[in-house]
């Protein structure tokens, strides 16, 4: 099983949204593979703008604070 989260930087300071699925998730079984999709605009969907690097690592601790192993 794998679980996948699209997120861009609406939330730039804000991790909890990633941190209440990461832990839903890892409650559930640490061992679920779980992806994070940094956003990027493209057609049809260019009103965001491309998540940033910082933020994207920012997110990725926040899923591993969580307990998720993979």
């Amino acid at each position: 099983m794998t679980a996948v989260t699209l997120f861009s930087n609406c939330k730039r300071n804000n991790c909890e949204e990633i941190r209440k699925i990461t832990s839903f998730i890892s409650e559930v079984d640490p061992t679920i593979l779980y992806s994070l999709l940094a956003y990027g605009p493209a057609y049809r969907l260019g009103d965001l703008p491309t998540t940033e690097r910082e933020f994207a690592f920012r997110a990725k601790d926040a899923a591993e604070a969580e307990g998720l192993e993979r």
